[in-house]
C-alpha cells in the first residue's frame, strides 16, 4: 500500500523473516519505493495467505525499514493500556511485548544509521505514535481509530512528506554509488585480514548495504589545558575525510545508550582501511569527545595506542551536534543524560585478542594522567599489520576513560580489581587498572590453555567442538563464575564482590592451574604465580583499615552479606553453571554492565 504522495510503501512482514535473519519481526512495515530497495524485501515466493494479502507480503528487511507497526488483539497481550487509564502495563505480558519492540526498535537502529526512529503500536482499534532514540522511547496517547481515524491518516500522509532527516536518517550518511561499491570491491592488498574484511563489507549488500559516511572531521593538533572547562576545538583545518562503510565489525544492539557500533570502512582519499567507531556519548561532566582522548594521548607520545586520524561530534551546519530528543520530555526525577552522536577513525586496524597484550598502560597514567576503567580482551587489539612480523597491540576503547583529574569508579565487573569490588566508593587508581590486565591473563589462561578443569577433548576435536563442550563444563563454569562474577547487593544502590580474587590475591596462589609440559610448568604459568606473588606483597603493604571507609553495608537479607555466588566456589551444582563461561568467553560485556557505584550514574 502507498499514500498519494509518499516515497515509501506499507508491507505486511509478519510470515517472512529475513534470510538467516533472528527470529524475530513486526507485523507492518513501510520500505521505500526504490529499486535498491525493492531488491532486499520483494517476495515472490509461495505462500499460504489469501490473495487479497499476498500482494502486500514482503521480506522483513530490517536494513531497509523506515517504520514498524506492531498489532495486538487484545490488551492483555499489549505493552501500554489502551482501555483504561495508565500507561505501561506491568504484567509479565506487558513486559514481554515492551522487550518485544525494544528488540525491533534495537535492530533497526543496528542496522542502519538513524539519529531516530518512529513506530506505531496498535492494538484493537486504537492506536500509540512512539518516537526512539539513544535516551528512550516518547510514546503518544492513544488514539481511536473508529473516532479519530481521520487524524491516523493525517499521521501517516504527513510522515510520508518528512524530510529523510525528519524521519530519522543521518543526514551525513548516504546509500554508496555504483562507482563508489565498485572501490571496494577493486580494493587490493597482501595483507589476508584485510582483504578478509573488504570481502566482510561485500558479501551481503542488500541485508548491509555500503554508505558513504561523510563529514569525519581530520585529526588535529594535541590539545591544551581546559579553561573554565569549556569544550575547545580539536580541528586543525576544515578538510573532511569521506568513507565507505558496510555491515558493522562489531557492536552494542540496544535501544539506547551508547550504541557503539564498529566499522572497517575505505578512505576514499587514500584507498586505505581504516577503523572506525560510531557512538552516542552522555553529554555528562568529564565525558569528552574519544578524539579528545587520543589528542590528549599523542601529545604526550603514550605508546600501544591507535593512531587517530579523524573524529569528533557529528556536527549538522547550522544545527550543531546531533543530540537526542528523548530526555527533554522526561520528568526530572528520571530525566538521563542527553546523548550526543560522535565518531573515531583510526590508522590502525585490529582484530581481537586471541593471543596476549603488550601494553603501556602505566604511560597513559604517569605521563597523560588518564586511566582506561575498562581494561578487557575486548579492548586489547591486534594490529593486523603486524601479524608475520614482530606482533604489537593496542589498547581500544578509550571513549570512557577518566582523565586523572576528575576520576571515580566504573569498569566492566569481571576485571575490576578486588579493592574497587569489595570496597565500592574507593577511588579508581593505576594499580586498578593494571590488576586488570591480570585478570585478562586469567581469563585467557582459562580460554586458550589446558588447566585441571579442562574437560577430556576428543582426538582431533574443532576449535568449536571445544567452546560448545566448555560451555557445557560444570567445573569450569563454578571456577569463572567464583572469579569474575561474584557479586551481591549493598546498601545505597551499590553491589560489591570480588571474595574469590581478594582470597587468591591474599594467598599470592594463581587461580589458574595450568597442565604442565613435558619439560616443567608452562612460561604462562609462572608468569601467574610470579604475578599473584606480587600482588599479594602490593595488597599486604595497603592499610585496609584505612580503607574501610570505602567499603558499603550489604543488604540486610543477603545472608550477612556472603556472596551470592560462593556457593558454586564450593562445586555445587546450580541450573546456570555454564552462563559465566558463555559470558566470558564468547559474548561481549552488555553496554550496561554492572559497576560498583550506583547503577543510576548519569555519565554510565
Amino acid at each position: 500500500m502507498k499514500l498519494a504522495g509518499s516515497r515509501y510503501r506499507f508491507y505486511d512482514v509478519a510470515d517472512i523473516r529475513e534470510s538467516g535473519a533472528k527470529e524475530m519481526r513486526p507485523d507492518v512495515v513501510s520500505y521505500p519505493d526504490t529499486a535498491q530497495a525493492r531488491a532486499a524485501f520483494e517476495y515472490l515466493g509461495e505462500s499460504s495467505s489469501d490473495e487479497r494479502r499476498r500482494k502486500f507480503l514482503a521480506y522483513c528487511a530490517w536494513s531497509w525499514m523506515v517504520l514498524f507497526i506492531e498489532c495486538k488483539r487484545s490488551e492483555k497481550n499489549a505493552a501500554y493500556h489502551f482501555s483504561t487509564p495508565g500507561f505501561l502495563r506491568n504484567t509479565k505480558e506487558g513486559e514481554v511485548s515492551r522487550a518485544q519492540i525494544a528488540k525491533y526498535a534495537a535492530e533497526i537502529q543496528f542496522r542502519q544509521h538513524r539519529t531516530h526512529l518512529f513506530s506505531l503500536y496498535i492494538c484493537d482499534t486504537k492506536v500509540r505514535a512512539q518516537r526512539w532514540d539513544r535516551s528512550g522511547c516518547t510514546v503518544t496517547k492513544p488514539l481511536d481509530l473508529k473516532k479519530d481515524g481521520r487524524k491516523f491518516m493525517d499521521f501517516l500522509y504527513r510522515f510520508g512528506q518528512l524530510s529523510e532527516a525528519q524521519v530519522g536518517y543521518d543526514s551525513t550518511v548516504k546509500l554508496a554509488t555504483k562507482i563508489e561499491i565498485a572501490k571496494v570491491l577493486r580494493y587490493k592488498s597482501d595483507n589476508l585480514i584485510l582483504v578478509q574484511y573488504r570481502d566482510f563489507m561485500a558479501h551481503s549488500l542488500n541485508e548491509y548495504p555500503i554508505f558513504k559516511a561523510m563529514r569525519f572531521q581530520m585529526q588535529v593538533k594535541p590539545l591544551t589545558a581546559e579553561v573554565n572547562n569549556t569544550r575547545r576545538s580539536t580541528r586543525s583545518s576544515s578538510k573532511e575525510k569521506i568513507f565507505l562503510i558496510g555491515q558493522p565489525v562489531s557492536g552494542h544492539c540496544s535501544p539506547i545508550g551508547r550504541c557503539t557500533k564498529a566499522y572497517v570502512g575505505l578512505d576514499l582519499q587514500t584507498n586505505q582501511l581504516a577503523f572506525i567507531k560510531d557512538s552516542w556519548r552522555p553529554n555528562a561532566p568529564g565525558v569528552r569527545p574519544e578524539v579528545e582522548t587520543y589528542a590528549r594521548l599523542h601529545e604526550h607520545n603514550v605508546s600501544y595506542v591507535a593512531t587517530a586520524i579523524a573524529g569528533g561530534d557529528v556536527d549538522i551546519p547550522g544545527d550543531g551536534p546531533q543530540r537526542t530528543q528523548t530526555d527533554k520530555h522526561l520528568p526530572e526525577s528520571a530525566r538521563q543524560s542527553e546523548r550526543i552522536h560522535t565518531r573515531l577513525v583510526t590508522k590502525e586496524v585490529g582484530i581481537p585478542l586471541d593471543s596476549y597484550p603488550t601494553a603501556r598502560h602505566w604511560e597513559a597514567y604517569e605521563i597523560a594522567g588518564m586511566l582506561h576503567r575498562d581494561v578487557t580482551p575486548a579492548n586489547i587489539l591486534i594490529d593486523v599489520e603486524s601479524i608475520g612480523k614482530k606482533l604489537k597491540s593496542f589498547m581500544n576503547d578509550w571513549d570512557v576513560c577518566r582523565y586523572k583529574e576528575d576520576m571515580h569508579p566504573d569498569g566492566t565487573w569481571p576485571y575490576l580489581s578486588a579493592l574497587v569490588l569489595q570496597y565500592p566508593k574507593k577511588p579508581h587508581e593505576l594499580a586498578d587498572d593494571l590488576e586488570a590486565f591480570i585478570y585478562i591473563l586469567v581469563c585467557m589462561a582459562l580460554r586458550y590453555h589446558e588447566h585441571k578443569r579442562t574437560p577430556a577433548y576428543p582426538k582431533d576435536i574443532g576449535r568449536d567442538e571445544a567452546r560448545a563442550m566448555n560451555k557445557q563444563n560444570k567445573a569450569l563454569a563454578s571456577l569463572v563464575h567464583s572469579i569474575f562474577f561474584d557479586e551481591y547487593p549493598a546498601q545505597g544502590g551499590y553491589w560489591s564482590g570480588g571474595d574469590r580474587k581478594m582470597r587468591d590475591i591474599q594467598a599470592g596462589i594463581s587461580p589458574v592451574d595450568l597442565k604442565p609440559t613435558k619439560s616443567g610448568p608452562t612460561p604462562l604459568g609462572i608468569l601467574l604465580d610470579g604475578l599473584y606473588s606480587l600482588l599479594k606483597r602490593h595488597y599486604d603493604a595497603i592499610n585496609m583499615k584505612d580503607l574501610e571507609r570505602f567499603k558499603v553495608l550489604a543488604l540486610e537479607n543477603d545472608d550477612e552479606g556472603e556472596s551470592q555466588t560462593t556457593a558454586s566456589d564450593e562445586g555445587e551444582e546450580e541450573g546456570e553453571d555454564a552462563l559465566p563461561v558463555a559470558r566470558l568467553f564468547d559474548a561481549e560485556p552488555p553496554e550496561a554492565e554492572r559497576t560498583p557505584s550506583a547503577r543510576s550514574s548519569p555519565a554510565s
